[in-house]
């Protein structure tokens, strides 16, 4: 007697074959799924990366600028100054053994700082707002009076600082005019 056309080994071996095909279809589609999840999972953990740069970077733009007159601050300065000092240090002792008068180069950093006299009887007399705005005045003439290369800063109140880089001492007088 002959089994059933579902008996036979040609009909279970197409079920197992058609089993297998199945599952391995299943699989294959589960697995793409999976990389499409993950690859939308690393894009957004990308730009939520660079999204937080970004406010890194804004906040620490923030913490080294004065809020009041947009210069550069203190803290910038500490962050800063080492570099600047090295270069100075670098440029010195490359010229160390030579004949060459320091004094004539533009190798070093001079520091200028500008206080405003009496400031607390503009405060007093006309208040606040107009002391800020005399502070706001004054870095607005000290950029127009300062180059490209020398650092403005609010050292504190009424303190100004510039830091002339590539500086001359021999000239220092002339920066400070």
């Amino acid at each position: 007697v002959r089994p059933a056309w579902w008996g036979t080994w040609w009909f279970r071996g197409i079920l197992i074959l058609t089993g297998g095909g199945s599952l391995y279809l299943v699989l294959l589609w589960r697995m793409k799924a999976l990389r499409r999840k993950n690859r939308q999972l690393e894009d957004l953990v990308a730009a939520r990366t660079r999204e937080l740069e970004v406010a890194n970077e804004a906040l620490r733009n923030q913490s080294l600028t004065d809020p009041l007159t947009g210069l550069k601050n203190r803290r910038f300065l500490g962050v800063s100054m080492p570099d600047d000092v090295a270069h100075v240090n670098r440029a010195h002792r490359k010229i160390h053994g030579s004949k060459t008068d320091r004094q004539t180069l533009n190798i070093d950093l001079i520091f200028i700082m500008v206080d405003v006299d009496h400031f607390k009887s503009v405060n007093d007399a006309y208040g606040h707002h107009a002391g800020d705005l005399v502070l706001q005045k004054l870095a607005d003439i000290l950029r127009n009076a300062t180059r490209d290369t020398d650092t403005l800063a609010r050292w504190g109140g009424e303190e100004f600082l510039v830091v002339a880089r590539n500086a001359s001492r021999k000239d220092g007088a002339i920066l400070v005019e």
